[in-house]
């Protein structure tokens, strides 16, 4: 097995395909218990992570509340309202990484603020967003490391 350090040296430097199908991958997003009412966390993408910007404006101009992190609080800020709540049970949370499992295990950049962020905060659920060359059949983890309910591919 790899090391976390080895594995993430090795996915920063791959390059991915980032075209991919909106519509396919809203829906994928809407089965995963998408209320009325519920607020999205998603992550603003950097390279290497599938791009957010699309989906972010769907929601935005689909009037859903989206949170993006704050990485001063380990926390979530608003993006498109003034001052709204988070409602953190409410929330679906869109979650980048170098690499996954498909039972959710999640390789980040090795700062550790999602699984911070999660241990603080119970949301509805995890989405692990990746290309499919960044799923793998095992990832070395850690005690504090915080799965993912889902990881979905594009």
């Amino acid at each position: 097995m790899y090391t976390k350090p080895n594995l993430r040296d090795y996915f920063k430097k791959l390059q991915f395909q980032t075209k991919y199908n909106l519509d396919t991958l809203l829906g994928k997003i809407y089965s995963q218990c998408f209320d009325s009412g519920t607020q999205v966390f998603i992550y603003q993408s950097l390279k290497n992570e599938v791009p957010t910007k699309e989906i972010i404006n769907y929601f935005i101009q689909n009037n859903i509340q989206v949170f993006v992190p704050d990485k001063k609080a380990v926390d979530v800020k608003p993006l498109n309202q003034v001052n709204p709540i988070p409602d953190y049970e409410n929330m679906l949370a869109i979650v980048p990484g170098l690499a996954f499992t498909k039972d959710g295990k999640r390789l980040g950049r090795g700062g550790g603020w999602y699984d911070k962020f999660f241990a603080m905060h119970k949301v509805k659920r995890k989405i692990g967003l990746c290309f499919k060359e960044q799923i793998l059949k095992d990832l070395p983890i850690e005690e504090y490391d915080v799965f993912m309910d889902e990881v979905i591919t594009v």
